[in-house]
């Protein structure tokens, strides 16, 4: 009966981890980070801002998932059958998660646009 408490325990932590994750993949996570760079064409012909900024918080919340489930992956309760399986699993969701985003500016016509690129798409738009 306690090794059935502690399998639970593991399951629901596990669950709402990667509840974290799906919530952050469909929500397009938190949209503020730091501006890696910035484009100031407001004089130009068609005048617009561009800004690439780096999803530091989504960034952080992968991250911490991560070592979460690591950790919960290494105590010696956790008896999960597979459990290494888990934090494979959750290093490949990496790769389609956000951590990044173009923000677009244009003042004529007005337009704002934002473009979310995850690591998965940075790879395929250099091929």
């Amino acid at each position: 009966m306690k090794g059935s408490s502690y399998i639970k325990k593991y399951v629901i932590a596990y669950l709402i981890l990667f509840l974290i994750l799906l919530g952050l993949g469909l929500t397009h996570g938190i949209p503020f980070g730091i501006t890696v760079s910035k484009l100031d064409l407001s004089f130009a012909f068609y005048p617009e801002i561009i800004r690439n900024i780096m999803l530091i918080y989504n960034i952080i919340i992968m991250l911490a998932c991560f070592v979460i489930v690591v950790i919960l992956t290494k105590h010696k309760e956790n008896v999960l059958k597979c459990k290494w399986l888990l934090p494979v699993i959750m290093f490949i969701c990496f790769a389609f998660l956000l951590v990044g985003m173009t923000e677009r500016v244009r003042y004529v016509p007005l337009e704002h646009t934002k473009e979310f690129w995850s690591i998965i798409s940075l790879i395929m738009r250099n091929y």
